[in-house]
């Protein structure tokens, strides 16, 4: 798709507007999954949907499809998936969870606080550094976000890791994990 952006539409920014919609929607979809609370899924839901017309917004009126990344939608995106993983953890803390560490869940919680809250630093030094020439500084903001990636994808490979290995792909994936959109082909436990 990026290709295609790049060689017919001559950009490839709306790239950005459809991988946001996609990382959020599956965040809140495996957060929705995780917290079995009515409340906090009902959060989730209204939390999506104005999400979705932000992001719409943001990209018909505010920075357009094609001219500019969706930075409105992105920042509120970010903002939601940072709210569901610290709920998580919180609510994993209350419960004093023995190997609180080992659970892939928890994992997936630390790795998405790190990966998104990345951008907030990033926002804060490229007002930092606004006075000065940005051209010279290009490469040290992007640091912040090479390393919260490095770091996210380190907990998310120890995630996948705690998963068990002695049963098929389906079968060791947690419930949370799982999304089907046909009946199940083996029955739940």
């Amino acid at each position: 798709m990026g290709r295609y952006g790049r060689v017919y539409l001559h950009n490839n920014i709306f790239c950005f507007h459809l991988t946001s919609i996609l990382e959020i929607g599956f965040l809140s979809q495996a957060f929705y999954r995780l917290i079995p609370q009515p409340a906090f899924r009902r959060i989730v839901q209204i939390g999506y949907i104005i999400f979705l017309c932000i992001a719409f917004a943001d990209a018909m009126f505010w920075h357009g499809l094609m001219k500019e990344t969706n930075i409105y939608a992105r920042t509120f995106g970010n903002l939601l998936v940072i709210t569901y993983s610290l709920y998580y953890i919180l609510l994993l803390t209350e419960e004093a969870v023995p190997d609180i560490e080992k659970r892939p869940e928890f994992l997936l919680s630390i790795s998405v606080l790190i990966f998104y809250s990345a951008p907030l630093v990033m926002a804060i030094i490229v007002l930092y550094v606004q006075r000065y020439n940005i051209d010279q500084f290009d490469f040290v903001i992007q640091i912040p976000f090479i390393l919260s990636a490095g770091v996210a994808a380190m907990f998310q490979a120890l995630m996948f890791a705690r998963f068990p290995l002695d049963r098929s792909p389906r079968q060791a994936l947690p419930e949370w994990l799982r999304w089907r959109w046909r009946p199940r082909s083996i029955p739940a436990k």
